[in-house]
């Protein structure tokens, strides 16, 4: 099973320790394997790793093995929330990574390596949410020179699916999300495959899916 993680710098607080407060609304039973599906209270300020993830344990019902090197203390106050999103928030708060298998939770710091990816990809996943500015519009132009526009605003490298860069296009992005415009943009031409090509920055050119293709439509509606 591989090791989640979400990597971000911690936004910890130099409080004292209040409280270490966990509060199931669910509890497995007996013997059984758990889920991360169950919901649970929790209120904590400046406590270490070990404590918190031993009482999450507790609620699992499961076995706990943390990395003596995660010492960056938890402050984390959430109201009836699922363990997964528990997990990835304290994943967020200490750069760690997480395991489950439904009877031992295993907890060990993120590798450099990874911790480097995963903030490329948090970047990348910025740009793309970002809005672009406003006056971007396009009056009948070919789709590449869209791309390059909307490109150069987000500081990405975007090229269009094989011949579809020739079509023309009208759209005012302005606004809109890096992904709305794309999205839309590619939306203007019937034949379009639904992708766009797009530099990642770690896997180099990929294809960025919005839509099913018109071949892929008439197989699913077979």
């Amino acid at each position: 099973m591989k090791w989640k993680q979400i990597t971000k710098t911690p936004l910890l607080t130099a409080l004292a320790l209040v409280c270490l407060n966990l509060s199931p609304f669910c509890q497995a039973a007996s013997g059984e394997l758990t889920d991360l599906g169950q919901r649970i209270s929790i209120d904590v300020t400046n406590a270490s790793p070990q404590s918190v993830f031993r009482l999450l344990a507790e609620v699992l019902e499961c076995q706990i093995k943390v990395r003596p090197k995660l010492k960056t203390p938890i402050t984390l106050r959430r109201a009836d929330a699922r363990v997964a999103d528990i997990l990835a928030t304290l994943s967020q708060l200490i750069d760690c990574e997480w395991r489950f298998d439904g009877k031992n939770l295993y907890i060990r710091p993120m590798p450099a390596s990874r911790k480097h990816m995963q903030r490329a990809q948090d970047a990348f996943d910025k740009k793309l949410a970002s809005p672009l500015p406003a006056g971007l519009r396009f009056e009948s132009v070919p789709l590449k020179s869209a791309l390059n526009a909307v490109g150069k605003a987000a500081r990405l490298e975007l090229q269009p699916w094989r011949d579809e860069g020739d079509h023309q296009v009208t759209l005012d992005v302005g606004g809109k999300t890096v992904d709305e415009a794309l999205k839309d943009l590619i939306a203007q031409i019937p034949s379009a495959e639904g992708v766009v090509m797009i530099r990642h920055p770690n896997f180099g050119m990929a294809q960025r899916r919005y839509f099913a293709s018109p071949e892929q439509k008439r197989s699913n509606e077979s």
